[in-house]
């Protein structure tokens, strides 16, 4: 049976077919793509990135939606909510250093299998370079937020008092996902709380840079309503 890296693969090459372009053409009418790269993706090897396809389908003039096998209409239709972006998805650990395993994707070096999940357009615009997706694996901070809620993080936006965060604390290599206490309007002054939602999960403060990091703040949840 053909995976959905094949089947992304066929699409991108059926479209470059159709336009008449060779990989190095098509390459060029990207703003940083490889010919190699698009050679990797078309035979299935590896899949591209929320970026990527971005490029692809303003080139091929079709929707993003369609070259991730989101749907089989070319063009969106525009009543319904348009696919912008894929996100990758990345486990706790990854999550201590986002920006190392974003560019891996980008650069194909990743050692992983990366799963991405479709967000919208209006979503998409929003989020900087680095975003990633992060699922719940505890009940820290129910009943706000249940396991396996998906949550976005983009580490390039500053979080504010009452966002909640993900973050480092004492150098482990988990992250954990809190709500953000502003204890200092200082600029240079590194004081807050982590709080947890659920009473039986601990909140932490964190007194110097050195006892914790926020990694991002959170952008956006989404919940299956059904298991």
């Amino acid at each position: 049976m053909i995976n959905i890296k094949e089947k992304i693969g066929q699409r991108i090459f059926a479209e470059r077919k159709t336009k008449g372009l060779t990989r190095k053409a098509l390459a060029e009418l990207t703003d940083d793509l490889k010919p190699s790269r698009i050679n990797n993706w078309e035979r299935g090897i590896r899949t591209p990135g929320p970026g990527e396809i971005k490029q692809l389908a303003r080139v091929f003039d079709i929707s993003p939606a369609y070259l991730m096998c989101l749907t089989d209409n070319k063009q969106q239709n525009i009543y319904q909510t348009p696919v912008g972006a894929l996100i990758p998805i990345i486990d706790h650990q990854q999550a201590c250093h986002p920006k190392i395993i974003i560019q891996a994707i980008k650069d194909e070096t990743a050692n992983e299998t990366i799963q991405f999940i479709p967000i919208e357009r209006e979503l998409a615009e929003n989020l900087g370079n680095n975003a990633f997706a992060l699922k719940m694996k505890d009940d820290s901070m129910g009943p706000e937020l249940k396991r396996q809620d998906v949550l976005i993080i983009d580490p390039d936006q500053t979080p504010t008092p009452g966002d909640l965060v993900v973050a480092q604390v004492d150098g482990n290599d988990s992250v954990i996902i809190r709500r953000y206490k502003q204890l200092s309007a200082l600029k240079n002054h590194h004081e807050y709380e982590l709080l947890a939602t659920n009473n039986a999960w601990a909140s932490i403060r964190i007194e110097n840079a050195h006892q914790g990091k926020i990694i991002g703040a959170v952008i956006h949840l989404m919940r299956r309503l059904k298991p």
